[in-house]
């Protein structure tokens, strides 16, 4: 950051010397003089005398010294902010995420943020809940979207209410029915989502006391649904993987018994609200508002 001639006029009263100022400053003597020189003539009246017994203020700097240590003070204080600016946007998100908040949301809230923040790069971890809660517990995410979480350790925002749907192979007798009863899962083999039972699903679930026949867990929303398409088993799965380009030849009906989960952004509670990852999760809010 530059030195303003402010500051240098400062230092040169502070050290009584245009000489240690100089050194201090790492400039050369003549240069704080030909400084000091241009600030009283940009002012029209002289600031300081030099003589024998060392560096006076005139009455006029006297007047003046005041007001120019608090623009010098502000200056250092803009300087300080604007350094933490820029170390704040140059660096390195790390996100979890999952399949369908990678497919859907992420990729227009990033690019929303990198409008501002352009010199920030990301991370993306794309793993299970669990896995997630876990890697934000050890700080090893800045943020993490998530159902809301087991952890009461972590704080959580909800961006939106998702619903389930039933994922079924083409020719399942459920393509004459309006909605798939859920009892269903009970008699048929179920693939269970990489979420398991120990969030929404599970919940949904045991409200009504049902146990699904659970043939395979896959890995993502994308395998879930080859599965289904194989016809080796039916899934439910939330809207969000409506969108994916692996439905055609699945069979999507709504649940007799409507249901949502609830999805928001996890962070570690310890985080400062003027960090970047701070700002990222208020890009996704608003993001999430405007477009979902």
């Amino acid at each position: 950051m530059t030195i303003s001639k402010y500051q240098v006029l400062l230092r040169v009263i502070e050290l009584d010397s245009f000489t240690k100022a100089a050194e201090e400053l790492s400039y050369a003597q003549s240069g704080v003089s030909y400084i000091i020189k241009s600030l009283e003539q940009e002012l029209g009246f002289q600031l300081i005398h030099r003589g024998r017994q060392g560096i006076t203020l005139t009455e006029n700097g006297k007047r003046l010294l005041p007001v120019i240590t608090r623009i010098a003070r502000e200056e250092r204080e803009l300087q300080e902010e604007a350094m933490a600016i820029t170390d704040m946007v140059a660096g390195k998100l790390c996100i979890g995420t999952f399949c369908s908040a990678t497919a859907n949301w992420l990729p227009h809230i990033i690019k929303e943020f990198l409008g501002n923040y352009p010199s920030i790069d990301f991370d993306l971890v794309d793993t299970d809940y669990e896995q997630l809660e876990t890697m934000l517990l050890g700080k090893k995410l800045d943020c993490a979207f998530l159902p809301r979480p087991q952890s009461k350790e972590l704080s959580y925002l909800p961006l939106i209410q998702d619903r389930y749907y039933a994922f079924l192979p083409a020719e399942h007798p459920a393509k004459n029915w309006h909605h798939y009863p859920l009892g269903n899962v009970k008699h048929e083999y179920f693939v269970l989502p990489r979420e398991g039972l120990q969030y929404d699903l599970g919940r949904f679930f045991s409200h009504y006391e049902i146990t699904p026949n659970i043939r395979m867990r896959a890995m993502d929303s994308n395998g879930a649904i080859a599965m289904v398409k194989a016809g080796l088993g039916v899934t439910i799965l939330s809207e969000a993987c409506l969108n994916s380009n692996q439905l055609e030849g699945c069979l999507v009906k709504e649940l007799e018994q409507p249901f949502y989960r609830e999805l928001g952004i996890a962070t570690h509670p310890e985080q400062k609200d003027d960090t970047v990852s701070s700002i990222f999760v208020s890009y996704a809010k608003d993001w999430m508002t405007k477009n979902t």
